[in-house]
């Protein structure tokens, strides 16, 4: 997921030469970026136009570029992603409007647990840009992801942050993260005056919600052995039910 240019810009590294990047005889400017609807769900299609000018005194080709960056959210992505391009040619003061048309796929990231494409709920901009690195115009629009949890299935290697997506593992989780944090007191892991930020209970971002949930038993004896295994097994009988229904 982290290649090329999606690496360099998530670790904020500069590069001698940005994706996209070319060089030409003229100049262009970006304006007017606007979208047919800035609130939809994940089957919906969305119309994305942005006019393009050569403002330059000579005729040129330009390759205009969208990008797709997620808002922070639980699943790990890239910083932006391109998901459209286009190559237009101008004459000195031409002005062209270029329309892209995104749908499902272009929001969505590889669910492993599910084996499936999902879109997370939240906010996404839509950037215009000559490059990856150098963005001329964006917009924010707000969709609505479904939770796709059938087909789940839930092992003692399923990460926490797939595991709390369920009900029953948010509730198990919500009660015994205390002890969780006192666990990792114990053994110096955190200090208990100051717990350390990235194990709060509603930082979905942290480094802990990409482990197992048997790190889980490691800190609560109490869920080690059957109390684990029978809550497993009742967060797969619901979902194997919807499936089959």
């Amino acid at each position: 997921m982290f290649v090329g240019y999606r690496y360099y810009e998530s670790k904020k590294m500069d590069v001698l030469f940005p994706f996209g990047h070319g060089l030409s005889y003229t100049t262009f400017s970006y304006s007017n970026l606007r979208v047919s609807t800035t609130n939809m769900t994940e089957d919906d299609t969305v119309t994305v136009s942005v006019d393009v000018t050569n403002t330059g005194s000579m005729t040129g080709k330009e390759v205009v570029q969208l990008y797709i960056a997620p808002h922070k959210g639980e699943i790990i992505r890239p910083v932006r992603e391109l998901k459209g391009f286009e190559k237009i040619e101008l004459n000195p003061r031409e002005m062209k409007t270029v329309t892209f048309t995104l749908g499902k796929r272009d929001f969505a990231y590889w669910n492993t647990a599910a084996q499936d494409w999902a879109v997370e709920t939240g906010e996404y901009t839509v950037q215009i840009g000559y490059s990856s690195y150098s963005i001329a115009q964006e917009t924010t629009l707000h969709i609505e992801g479904k939770e796709n949890l059938e087909g789940m299935e839930y092992t003692m290697f399923t990460p926490i942050k797939d595991f709390i997506r369920h009900p029953i593992g948010k509730t198990v989780w919500e009660a015994n993260f205390g002890k969780m944090v006192e666990g990792m007191v114990r053994i110096g892991l955190v200090q208990e005056e100051a717990p350390a930020a990235g194990i709060q209970l509603g930082n979905n971002d942290s480094a802990l919600m990409i482990q197992p949930i048997s790190i889980m038993t490691a800190f609560v004896p109490e869920l080690d052995g059957q109390p684990i295994n029978e809550i497993l097994e009742q967060m797969n009988i619901k979902y194997s039910a919807q499936k089959e229904k």
